[in-house]
């Protein structure tokens, strides 16, 4: 099926979709359930899908240690996750007598 995935990468989707550009630690700081050990592994996964693109940040002469990977959403990514985002809203939707508010 097109655009099936986790409910992890659906999180790392829609917060490349609220923001431009985002790297791998702030996509955790950002979220409850995506964890600093396995961030980078659905970040790879969804790269190979090619749902994401990254590039290594230009590396500054004072700064100590490795330049970061900076990921984008890219369109098919925009498209997987729109896909997924309505199917969540009807289905809440669907069901919502269930939950009063």
């Amino acid at each position: 099926m097109y655009g099936e995935i986790t409910p992890i990468q659906y999180e790392i989707l829609k917060l490349l979709y609220l923001r431009d550009e985002v790297y791998g630690l702030e996509l955790v700081r950002s979220s409850k359930i995506i964890k600093r050990g396995t961030v980078y592994v659905y970040l790879h996964c969804l790269e190979e899908k090619g749902y994401i693109v990254s590039r290594q940040e230009e590396k500054n002469p004072k700064a100590i240690g490795l330049p970061r990977r900076i990921y984008q959403l890219t369109e098919s990514g925009t498209k997987v996750f729109m896909i997924n985002h309505n199917l969540l809203l009807n289905v809440f939707n669907r069901f919502s007598y269930l939950f009063p508010v």
